[in-house]
């Protein structure tokens, strides 16, 4: 068996090899047709399994009158996170809000290589005038993380690429804040399964700043899709439930 998701880095082993294995895993329908197309393995060899979310939040909401959005970086691809979208996209808010009225919060590391970049998106914030209704909290603790999470109304990744791995957004959904996604790779699954959130045009900063006014300007329906989406996570995405779709197959293969 081969965990599809975990090897990456090790596409050409995984296509030469492919044959030798009975089966593999996915995190989603999206990557699977991904590997069966890429590797030549048949489609119904790759099962999917989507990612688990272990541990909740033990802290208490809390709200302000600031409307948030936040963002995560990328260690490793900052710019095809779509910060740049995300922060065209925040601009637009702050012309319809008010600057006073909305904060944009960015977490992640920032590794050395991405250090120009970030500086070109906080100085374009800056020509904006809008660089004082930014923070970047950089590097997160699991704790800090959980806490900011349970501050902010929505969370938005506007990636450039078709995200195949959605942890962070189990992660948000898990302690409620609703998501605003590009409509495309895993994402299409993931909100349509939770119905935690809104699917938004792909690359596209007028849509995603449209999505997030949606949220901002309806709280009744924001409060909705992030109950939506945490009841989902925490009764169909935990480990124990994941685990026991995992056993399902290996005895399935087992059994043959």
């Amino acid at each position: 068996m081969i965990c599809w998701a975990q090897i990456w880095g090790h596409m050409e082993l995984l296509k030469d090899r492919s044959g030798d294995v009975d089966g593999g895993f996915a995190s989603c329908h999206y990557y699977a047709d991904q590997m069966a197309k890429y590797t030549g393995a048949s489609r119904d060899q790759i099962r999917v399994v989507p990612l688990a979310q272990s541990r909740w939040s033990r802290w208490n909401r809390t709200r302000s009158g600031l409307r948030t959005v936040y963002n995560r970086l990328s260690s490793t691809h900052l710019a095809r996170k779509g910060i740049a979208l995300l922060v065209k996209a925040f601009y637009q808010l702050t012309q319809k809000l008010g600057k006073d009225k909305i904060r944009l919060k960015v977490a992640g590391f920032l590794g050395t290589g991405d250090q120009a970049y970030f500086d070109q998106i906080c100085q374009q914030l800056r020509n904006w005038n809008i660089f004082d209704a930014f923070e970047y909290w950089g590097e997160i603790s699991r704790e800090q993380k959980i806490r900011l999470l349970n501050q902010i109304p929505v969370l938005s990744v506007p990636t450039g690429y078709r995200e195949s791995k959605d942890l962070f957004v189990l992660e948000s959904l898990a302690n409620r804040p609703p998501v605003v996604l590009p409509d495309h790779g895993s994402f299409l699954e993931l909100v349509q399964a939770t119905a935690g959130g809104i699917l938004v045009r792909a690359l596209s900063a007028d849509a995603t700043a449209k999505g997030m006014l949606k949220l901002i300007q309806k709280p009744d329906l924001c409060q909705q899709l992030g109950k939506n989406g945490k009841q989902t996570v925490h009764q169909e995405l935990g480990i124990s439930q994941t685990a026991k779709n995992m056993l399902a197959v290996l005895h399935n293969y087992a059994s043959r």
